[in-house]
């Protein structure tokens, strides 16, 4: 009579024969960003699992001697005792990577996603530049697409998608200098909200989230956002803070 596996030894057979073709096609993905870990954070959690169950059952076996109680429990606090010795060795490296997690922020996009949210109309959608700026219509719950297109691209996606939004972020300010795009934006599109971040005691600009509707004339943002108050908006780090100033413009 054939034996046959339980679908959850199935699926962790499967599971353990996919892992290491996964780590060796992944390894310089996992370099990098967190959430490459997510397929093989389970292997982990199991092994974890297993290994406090075995302490337990091997404590328990031993704990009915009386004799050898207090040898453990020198044991187990010889760890705490040991780590400002020990600990940079050991601890280093994961203080390393939970520093770098946390301080990874992309600034504004949560600022001008939450703009739309409260401006939006149910069905509109966002053009923006890609790279990480996806966060944006997370924090916009807004459909998107990673690109500014052509001006023929825009009108198409206006009229059959209702992308009624742009949002330029960092390092594609310059689109200000494109003759193809930058003309069609500033025609058909007025500033909503713009973010600045400081550089060398300066103010520049860090994003702009444009509306379709309305022109913008970059010359006049002074006189657009000059009589306006910005607003402020602090990000943490582990070694300190970092303020991101924004204006809504309409």
């Amino acid at each position: 009579r054939k034996k046959h596996l339980a679908k959850g030894n199935r699926f962790l057979l499967a599971y353990a024969i996919a892992f290491f073709p996964f780590i060796y096609i992944m390894s310089s993905k996992l370099q990098g960003h967190s959430y490459h870990y997510f397929p093989i954070i389970p292997a982990f959690v199991l092994l974890i699992a297993y290994g406090f169950v075995s302490i337990a059952n091997i404590l328990s076996a031993l704990l009915k001697k009386k004799w050898i109680a207090p040898i453990i429990l020198i044991l187990l606090c010889l760890p705490f005792q040991a780590y400002p010795v020990i600990g940079n060795t050991l601890y280093g490296e994961s203080k390393i990577a939970i520093d770098r997690q946390f301080n990874w922020h992309a600034f504004g996009l949560d600022t001008a996603g939450e703009y739309m949210k409260t401006h939006k109309a149910e069905q509109d959608g966002v053009m923006f530049t890609t790279g990480q700026n996806y966060g944006v219509m997370w924090h916009g719950d807004i459909n998107g697409v990673g690109k500014i297109p052509s001006p023929t691209e825009m009108q198409d996606l206006e009229k059959e998608y209702n992308f009624n939004w742009i949002f330029v972020y960092a390092n594609e300010i310059p689109i200000v200098n494109d003759p193809v795009r930058w003309p069609y934006i500033s025609e058909n599109y007025q500033l909503a909200q713009i973010g600045f971040l400081t550089t060398s005691g300066q103010p520049q600009i860090h994003y702009m989230l444009l509306k379709r509707g309305g022109t913008f004339n970059f010359s006049e943002l002074p006189q657009l956002i000059g009589n306006k108050p910005p607003q402020t908006r602090t990000y943490e780090f582990t070694s300190g803070t970092l303020d991101m100033q924004y204006v809504n413009v309409i």
